[in-house]
């Protein structure tokens, strides 16, 4: 499905690099209402508004125009090798937002379960690095479910996503 048309992925990716923006603003503001009772965390705090926006749109767009020549190329040239980096390219940059995606409706989920619990008393603190390190935990568990995955059913597609979720989590090390 994806590999015949690149429309269909680029828009999944659009869709879902600019689901990023929203999500994000709601889980800050979840957090601020809800966990902030339980746990207190520095938290690290966006660029401009306006900056980060017309950023993350341009690094929508160039991503799309790369995957949109890649397979262009991969239909003129007919070559596998082409194909393969496509393929990649694609798990990549949509299990990237995907993924970051999925951390960001973890948070709305838990802060909504914290927010409607009794079973909670005192108050965990801890700094902004800490977090990060817990997503690097998270990216990394993600990343062992798709080794595995790929263990059983091999495919360049899957390993692009694998590769997102250990860059993720390697990321959010190196921010920690």
């Amino acid at each position: 499905m994806l590999d015949s048309n690149p429309v269909t992925a680029i828009l999944l990716l659009l869709g879902l690099g600019l689901l990023d923006h929203p999500l994000t603003k709601l889980s800050r503001r979840a957090y601020f209402k809800y966990m902030y009772r339980y746990i207190e965390f520095e938290s690290i705090y966006p660029t401009s508004e306006k900056s980060s926006i017309w950023r993350r749109i341009a690094s929508l767009l160039v991503l799309s125009f790369f995957l949109l020549v890649i397979w262009k190329v991969r239909e003129l040239t007919g070559s596998e090798s082409v194909g393969i980096l496509y393929r990649w390219l694609v798990g990549f940059s949509l299990g990237t937002y995907l993924l970051i995606d999925l951390r960001h409706l973890e948070s709305l989920l838990l802060n909504r379960l914290y927010a409607y619990t009794e079973d909670i008393s005192g108050k965990l603190s801890y700094r902004a690095s800490f977090s990060m390190k817990i997503s690097a935990v998270h990216f990394f568990s993600t990343f062992l479910i798709l080794a595995a995955v790929l263990v059983i059913q091999p495919d360049i597609s899957i390993l692009g996503i694998a590769c997102a979720a250990i860059f993720l989590a390697l990321r959010n090390l190196l921010l920690a």
